[in-house]
C-alpha cells in the first residue's frame, strides 16, 4: 500500500481488505456490515464507491438478493463503465432473473415476476419466455386488460412461437387468430397451459 495515503483512505482500505477476508470465508453478514461502512465513507470523503458496490451486489446475489445486486451493480458500472468485470456480473444478474421467472415451478402470482420483468425489459434483456411470464403473472392477478394487451403485443413480436397464441386465444383472441393467423397448425388452437411447461 502507498505510504502517503490520507488516513481515511487507508482506514477504509483495511475494511475492505477484512470484508474481502469475509466474503472468502462465506461470511456474508458481516462482510455486507463491513461493505457499507466502506461505500459509506467513500461517499462522504467524495470518492467513488464502484469496488464497495461491485462486492456488495456479489454478496446480494449469493444471498437471491436479485434487486439490490442490481441496484449496486448499476451503481458500479456508472462509476466505471468500461470495467469487464462489472459487465459479465451484469448478464449473470440478467440471466439468474430469467431463470426465476421463467421456472416451470413457480407459481404464476410470484410477486417478483413483474419486478424481474421490468428490469429485464428496461435492460434490452427479456426473452418472450420473459414476456410469457408476464402474462401468466397478469392473468393469475386478475389484471386481464393489461394481459391481453401484452398477449396481443407478442402476436405481433413472436408470431412463430406456439405459446404466445395459445395465451392469446385463452385471453379471447380467437377472432384475430383465425384471421390473421390461418397458417398456424392446428395444436396452436388447442388449450392454453395454465403452469409453464
Amino acid at each position: 500500500m502507498r505510504k502517503n495515503l490520507p488516513a481515511k483512505a487507508q482506514e477504509l482500505l483495511e475494511l475492505q481488505r477484512r470484508a474481502d477476508s469475509l466474503l472468502e470465508a462465506e461470511n456474508f453478514e458481516e462482510a455486507i456490515d463491513l461493505l457499507r461502512e466502506v461505500r459509506d465513507g467513500a461517499r462522504k470523503e467524495g470518492w467513488g464507491t464502484a469496488t464497495p458496490a461491485y462486492l456488495l451486489s456479489f454478496v446480494y446475489f449469493r444471498q437471491d438478493r436479485l434487486e439490490d445486486a442490481f441496484h449496486l451493480l448499476l451503481e458500479s458500472l456508472s462509476q466505471d463503465p468500461l470495467n469487464p468485470q462489472f459487465h459479465a456480473a451484469h448478464q449473470t444478474l440478467m440471466q439468474r432473473m430469467r431463470e426465476v421467472i421463467e421456472a416451470k415451478d413457480l407459481p404464476p402470482d410470484d410477486p417478483r415476476i413483474p419486478r424481474y420483468h421490468a428490469i429485464l425489459a428496461r435492460e434490452g434483456e427479456a426473452t418472450v419466455e420473459t414476456h410469457l411470464a408476464m402474462v401468466r403473472h397478469l392473468t393469475a392477478t386478475e389484471k386481464l386488460d393489461e394481459a391481453r394487451k401484452l398477449a396481443d403485443a407478442l402476436t405481433v413480436l413472436h408470431p412463430e412461437h406456439p405459446e404466445v397464441w395459445r395465451l392469446h386465444i385463452a385471453l379471447g383472441g380467437r377472432e384475430r387468430v383465425e384471421s390473421e393467423a390461418p397458417e398456424l397448425p392446428a395444436f396452436v388452437l388447442s388449450p392454453p397451459r395454465v403452469a409453464k411447461a
